[in-house]
C-alpha cells in the first residue's frame, strides 16, 4: 500500500519586514566587501513603523555610507510612502570596530589561508533531494517561484494596489516520497484595491505562469486561499516589526531539513553559519546529482581553533546506495571543508566586488540555496565524478 503525506513550506515577498531587514543586512555586507574584500562585517537590522535600527561590527579599509545604503535598500522595495518613506523615516545606527581578539582569531595566514581555524563553534546542515531539477524540495521551490512572480508584479506596478509585503504557503501531497499533487496554495498579500481584481491577477499572472511547464499542477481539488482574513490594507513595518535572520527556513529548505545554529544574512564569509551552510548544500546536491542517493542531508560541526570540521555526517533516509557511514567517509575524502578552503573555493570574499556590489543582497530574497538565476558557486555540480569514483573504489 502506498503512503501519502502532506508537506508545507512558506516564502515571503521582498517587502516582508523580516526580509527587508535581511536585505538591509546583506546590502551592508556587499558594501563593505566590495570596498575591501579582506574586510570583516557583521550587520543586523530591526525595523518597526517608520524606524530602522542597524548595528554593524566591522573592520574595513575605507568608509561605508551605512545610512545611505539602508535608505537605498528601502527605496528599492517600493512601498507607498504612507507605509514607509525611505527619505524621511528614522534610521538609527550603532557601529563598532571588531575587537582585537576577534581580529587576531581571523587574521589572514599568508603561509596557508586554507588552514585558518574556525573562530566559532557551530553546526550547519545541507540538503538535497530529487523532487525538482534543482534538487530542492518542491514545496519551498514553488513558494519561492510564486513569491518571485508577485515581486515582479509589484516592482513593475502591473497590478494596481498590490504592495511589496506578503507571504506564500504551498502544501504538496506526496505518495511514496514523490510529489503527487498540489493540495493547497495560501497567499496573504498587501492590496489596496478590489479583491476580485487581485484574485484574477493572481490566477492569470502568477499561478498559471508558475505551473505552466511543470508536471504537477493545481487540480480541481487544490485549495487556493487568498487573504482569508479579508482585505490586507496595512503591511510592512507599519503592521509588523522585522528583524534580520528570522526566516531561516525560507532561506534554506522550507523545513524539509534540520536547521543550523545561526542565520545566514548579515555575515561575512568568516562566519560559518553562512559559508559552511553553503558548503553543506554543495556536498548534498553533488551527492544527489552523482546518483549515490535521491535524498541527502549533511551535518557539519566546527569547533573554535580547529580547521577541520569535528563532525561530517551524511544520511540518506534509506534512499542511498551506500550506508550513511560509508558516504560520510567518502565526503571527508572528496571535499575540503575547512573554513578558509570553503571561502576560497566559492570566492565568497570577492563576489560582491566581482558582481558590482550586488551579491549577498540578491540571496536575501528567494532562497540562498537551490537558485538557478544567480550562478551560485555552491550549486555547481563539479564533484559528481569524484564521488562516483570514490564509491566505486569502496565497493571494489
Amino acid at each position: 500500500m502506498s503512503e501519502r503525506r502532506l508537506f508545507t513550506s512558506s516564502s515571503v515577498l521582498r517587502g516582508h519586514p523580516d526580509k527587508l531587514c535581511d536585505r538591509i543586512s546583506d546590502a551592508l555586507v556587499d558594501a563593505h566587501l566590495a570596498l575591501d574584500p579582506k574586510g570583516r562585517i557583521r550587520a543586523e537590522a530591526a525595523a518597526a513603523g517608520q524606524v530602522v535600527f542597524v548595528v554593524t561590527d566591522a573592520r574595513v579599509k575605507g568608509a561605508v555610507d551605512v545610512t545611505g545604503t539602508v535608505r537605498a535598500t528601502l527605496a528599492e522595495t517600493q512601498y507607498d510612502i504612507a507605509d514607509l518613506d525611505p527619505e524621511r523615516c528614522v534610521v538609527l545606527t550603532q557601529s563598532s570596530v571588531m575587537s582585537p581578539t576577534w581580529q587576531r582569531a581571523n587574521a589572514d595566514r599568508s603561509d596557508d589561508p586554507d588552514a585558518a581555524p574556525s573562530s566559532e563553534q557551530t553546526t550547519v546542515f545541507g540538503y538535497a533531494c530529487s523532487d525538482t531539477p534543482e534538487r530542492m524540495p518542491l514545496p519551498i521551490q514553488l513558494a519561492h517561484r510564486i513569491a518571485g512572480e508577485l515581486d515582479r508584479l509589484v516592482l513593475r506596478r502591473e497590478v494596481p494596489g498590490l504592495g511589496p509585503d506578503g507571504s506564500v504557503q504551498v502544501t504538496v501531497e506526496y505518495e511514496d516520497d514523490r510529489p503527487a499533487r498540489i493540495d493547497a496554495l495560501v497567499l496573504q498579500l498587501l492590496h489596496r484595491g478590489r479583491p476580485v481584481d487581485l484574485g484574477a491577477a493572481v490566477q492569470k499572472r502568477v499561478i498559471e505562469p508558475v505551473f505552466r511547464d511543470l508536471p504537477i499542477r493545481p487540480d480541481r481539488d487544490t485549495r487556493l486561499i487568498l487573504n482569508a482574513e479579508g482585505p490586507f490594507l496595512v503591511g510592512g513595518m507599519a503592521r509588523n516589526a522585522g528583524h534580520t535572520g528570522r526566516k531561516q527556513s525560507t532561506d534554506t529548505y522550507g523545513g524539509a531539513s534540520r536547521q543550523g545554529d545561526g542565520a545566514l544574512s548579515g555575515k561575512d564569509p568568516s562566519r560559518l553559519d553562512r559559508s559552511a551552510a553553503y558548503a553543506a548544500r554543495h556536498v548534498a546536491t553533488n551527492v544527489v546529482a552523482s546518483g549515490l542517493a535521491t535524498e541527502c542531508e549533511l551535518m557539519l560541526s566546527y569547533a573554535i581553533g580547529l580547521a577541520e570540521p569535528t563532525t561530517v555526517f551524511a544520511r540518506t533516509f534509506g534512499r542511498g546506495r551506500l550506508s550513511n557511514e560509508e558516504l560520510s567517509s567518502i565526503i571527508r575524502d572528496v571535499f575540503d571543508l575547512r573554513p578558509g578552503a570553503i571561502a576560497r573555493r566559492f570566492r565568497l570574499w570577492t563576489l560582491p566586488r566581482e558582481r558590482g556590489g550586488r551579491f549577498y543582497r540578491e540571496l536575501a530574497v528567494g532562497g540562498q540555496v537551490g537558485r538557478t538565476d544567480l550562478d551560485l558557486p555552491w550549486e555547481a555540480l563539479d564533484s559528481t565524478e569524484a564521488l562516483r569514483d570514490a564509491a566505486g573504489a569502496l565497493s571494489a
